[in-house]
């Protein structure tokens, strides 16, 4: 249960939410999504959903640092498995821009959500509800 915070909710809309939680990153920091493509998803005998994104991202060198630090930060766990970039500068004053695409891993879990529901349900029992 105090993992249970850490972790999406596996439930029809866990790819949505991840989906709106790294567009939500990227717009932050005016880093264009190009693509976005699910490339795994995988369930554990233990109820472990693994869920992986291949995102494609063009901007500013800084800024696209600063999106797989956030990313890093996130408040579920993620993993960055790998990723690639090109690099191009213009202007001595300009630190680049950057191409390329980050492929990360979050993970859903049905069993906490379930547990949490059931405890709630017992306070209302115990008052006399159904």
């Amino acid at each position: 249960e105090k993992l249970a915070p850490l972790f999406y909710v596996d439930d029809d809309n866990a790819k949505l939410q991840i989906q709106k939680d790294i567009e939500q990153i990227f717009s932050f920091h005016s880093v264009p999504i190009e693509r976005f493509n699910w490339v795994l998803d995988d369930r554990a005998d233990s109820g472990l959903r693994t869920l992986r994104v291949l995102v494609g991202f063009k901007g500013q060198l800084d800024a696209v640092m600063k999106v797989l630090l956030d990313v890093s930060k996130h408040n579920k766990i993620a993993r960055q498995v790998e990723w690639r970039q090109t690099l191009t500068k213009k202007r001595k004053t300009d630190v680049g821009q950057s191409r390329g695409h980050v492929t990360l891993e979050f993970y859903a879990f049905s069993s906490f959500q379930q547990g949490l529901e059931r405890k709630k349900e017992v306070p209302n029992q115990a008052a006399g509800g159904t």
